[in-house]
């Protein structure tokens, strides 16, 4: 079997490559073990200085590597650096802080001796889907190796080259050969590797069905995992916001990666007192987006990833708006063979709709009208997906005080979630750790 790599764009084919057989992938695993037993001897430190020297090497890359995901995933140039600052922000991190967060804790005030020590797993198996592809391979990468193991990774499947790359700077950067090892499986291949005694924990960043399946295969063996699947986002407008703010922030969260991404708000509740102002002013802003090739420097918004994205976008898209919701605007984008989509707004959108109530992928700003502040909270959190929000208004402390008030995961006030290395790192990193309990004599 061969796996294509197609530019989205375009849908000509950019190459093929060939999938990974048993073999392949059983040879991957041997070599990383084989790696991570002297990468794993090192101190956190010496770990250190090499990721930072990956931080120098991917800003030394950076126009390369941005152009790789243009190409291969539909990433506009300009967002591929912006995916890349934050790979660096995150090696920056772990250069600065991992090995504070990985020396020996003290168990418990009354064992004064009991000390747990975090120690690398070994080798752990990485499941990646999406078109945040440099973002992913950071996250799934650079934290296992920080804490001293190796890793088999299985990158998103249309993003070959860019995965490749990516390793290339690790090991331009130091990481021994083969410690980081790519593979090309289905999701449902990979699965079937938890189950090696030669895994000691996976990683995955992925859809819910193909999170869900490793959370299984790693519970039934006792496997360590880190999983992360897409959110479903909400951006709030209470009563007092200002309107422009959040209408800024919301396209710019909603349209990045072409809303496919794993973050990034996916609806927009107004209070109804706002909402001719927020349709308003939301119809002007969807219009201002350059939909075109993602090489061109003025793009804002490149393709979606295939054209299975457009099909089931229409077919949410339809179905919402026979149950009632509006067709507000609709920007104009490239004819052609790529899998191309505009930027669309849909008002009126609400609970029992497609586009409320499952996972939006592609450039369509979504607005739900609430009665007041309470109402909108609550239909911000009224999913079943974990939900972050960002909560608008010009009383920050109140904002702060009903926002917290919710489920959601994370709350932010006049500003879009974000992935803050502060945020998860110190957590991942003894997540992926093997904690084990000592005793000073």
């Amino acid at each position: 079997m061969h796996a294509q790599a197609v530019d989205p764009a375009t849908g000509r084919s950019l190459a093929t490559w060939p999938a990974s057989s048993p073999t392949d992938v059983d040879a991957a695993l041997d070599t990383a073990v084989a790696a991570q037993a002297e990468w794993g001897a090192r101190t956190p430190e010496s770990r250190a200085a090499v990721l930072a020297r990956a931080s120098e090497v991917v800003r030394a890359r950076a126009s390369a590597l941005a152009l790789l995901l243009a190409d291969e995933v539909g990433r506009p140039v300009r967002e591929g650096r912006a995916e890349l600052d934050a790979a660096i922000a995150l090696l920056d991190y772990l250069a600065r802080h991992a090995a504070r967060h990985l020396v020996p804790e003290r168990v418990s005030a009354e064992a004064p001796r009991a000390y747990a020590r975090f120690e690398p797993r070994g080798v752990l198996f990485a499941l990646l889907e999406g078109v945040t592809v440099y973002e992913d391979l950071a996250h799934a990468v650079a934290l296992p190796l920080a804490t001293g193991a190796g890793v088999v990774v299985r990158p998103e499947s249309r993003a070959p080259a860019s995965a490749l790359a990516f390793v290339q700077v690790l090991e331009a950067a130091g990481v021994p050969a083969g410690l980081v090892g790519v593979v090309r499986l289905a999701p449902q291949e990979g699965t079937a590797w938890v189950a090696d005694p030669r895994v000691r924990g996976v990683v995955a960043r992925a859809h819910a069905d193909t999170v869900r399946a490793i959370n299984e295969a790693s519970a039934r063996h006792d496997v360590c995992t880190w999983t992360e699947t897409p959110s479903n986002d909400a951006l709030v407008v209470l009563a007092d916001a200002d309107v422009e703010d959040a209408v800024e922030a919301y396209v710019r969260g909603r349209f990045l990666a072409a809303g496919q991404g794993r973050r990034g708000v996916r609806r927009c509740i107004t209070v109804a007192a706002l909402a001719e102002r927020m349709e308003h002013a939301l119809a002007a802003r969807v219009l201002a987006e350059v939909v075109g090739p993602p090489r061109d420097a003025g793009t804002t918004l490149g393709p979606v990833l295939a054209r299975s994205v457009v099909e089931r976008l229409a077919l949410q898209v339809e179905t919402s708006v026979a149950a009632g919701a509006r067709r507000v605007t609709a920007s104009r984008f490239p004819e052609g063979p790529g899998a191309w989509c505009p930027a669309m707004l849909l008002a009126g959108v609400q609970p029992g709709m497609p586009l409320f109530d499952e996972r939006v992928e592609g450039p369509l700003a979504i607005l739900t009208t609430a009665r007041d502040d309470a109402h909108a909270l609550e239909l911000a959190t009224a999913t079943r997906d974990p939900v972050q929000l960002a909560v608008f208004a010009r009383d920050e402390a109140r904002a702060e005080e009903l926002g917290l008030a919710t489920s959601a995961t994370a709350v932010a006030v006049n500003a879009v979630p974000g992935a803050d290395p502060r945020l998860f790192a110190p957590q991942a990193l003894r997540r992926l750790s093997r904690r084990r309990p000592v005793e000073i004599a």
